[in-house]
């Protein structure tokens, strides 16, 4: 029987989640109770750019400097949106980033969790910060809106991920990324719905990708039922074996070379 590696953890500003230090040095949110952490405890970091960056083409599309629409599924603690929006900056690239959570962390949060030690613009989570804290009170179903620059927009919504979903298709919004990453469906089973799906399908453009951590026999099979092709792909070094990509044509026709080789098959 394998055993759970012990991780060190701290105490942070939120009285119910521990910071979590995971493999790579990277740090997260853990809850002490359940054990659900926010990242993999295999490197948070790495999945991130792993599962997100670089499975959704996200990063190579900002190092072309093409303009990219990013839709993410659970916010956490930001670092996938900061991520992103770095390697957005670091090129000069456009980027418009939305993100849906149900809950949205305190400022007072972040610190503990060393946000930017990945980052090349180490003021990013500083500027996040203040404008966070300049929104003390935010309801269910607000669109807060941060203009980072003249290129960059990060669009941070607090609702149920299925009325904010019907929003986003109700207004023609498209994203050529989606960053599938609420918890996993044990613990938050109405975020993988076949109405999620189909949703998310819509969402989505012809030549865009959604990228998840969860491979899961049941929730590959809704995706594909949504109409999604559904890919199995290496996870990340030292995490899990497999991760998801799926698209709404076939990978090989839009030209993803790691996809079509040999070492990402597709799903049976």
């Amino acid at each position: 029987m394998n055993q759970i590696p012990i991780r060190p953890t701290y105490p942070s500003r939120h009285p119910a989640l521990k910071v979590l230090v995971t493999d790579d040095g990277s740090r997260t949110l853990v809850d002490p109770d359940t054990q659900i952490a926010f990242h993999s405890g295999c490197g948070a970091i790495a999945e991130t750019r792993h599962v997100y960056l670089n499975n959704s083409m996200v990063a190579t599309r900002l190092g072309l400097q093409k303009p990219t629409q990013v839709l993410e599924f659970g916010l956490g603690t930001g670092m996938a949106m900061f991520m992103t929006l770095d390697v957005a900056m670091s090129h000069n690239a456009p980027l418009t980033y939305v993100a849906i959570d149900r809950d949205w962390l305190s400022a007072d949060v972040l610190p503990a969790l060393i946000l930017d030690q990945s980052l090349a613009k180490k003021d990013l989570v500083q500027q996040y910060s203040r404008w966070r804290s300049s929104i003390s009170d935010w309801t269910t179903g607000q669109r807060h809106v941060w203009h980072v620059d003249d290129k960059c927009r990060i669009d941070i919504v607090i609702d149920d991920f299925a009325i904010a979903v019907s929003s986003l298709v109700s207004s023609n919004e498209r994203f050529e990324a989606i960053y599938f990453d609420p918890f996993d469906p044990a613990e938050s089973p109405e975020a993988w719905t076949p109405a999620i799906t189909d949703a998310a399908n819509e969402l989505l453009t012809d030549d865009g990708y959604l990228t998840t951590y969860c491979v899961n026999r049941n929730v590959r099979d809704t995706f594909a039922q949504s109409g999604f092709d559904v890919y199995r792909v290496p996870g990340p070094h030292g995490g899990k074996r497999q991760v998801m990509v799926a698209s709404k044509t076939k990978l090989g026709s839009v030209g993803n070379a790691n996809l079509k080789s040999k070492a990402w098959p597709p799903v049976d």
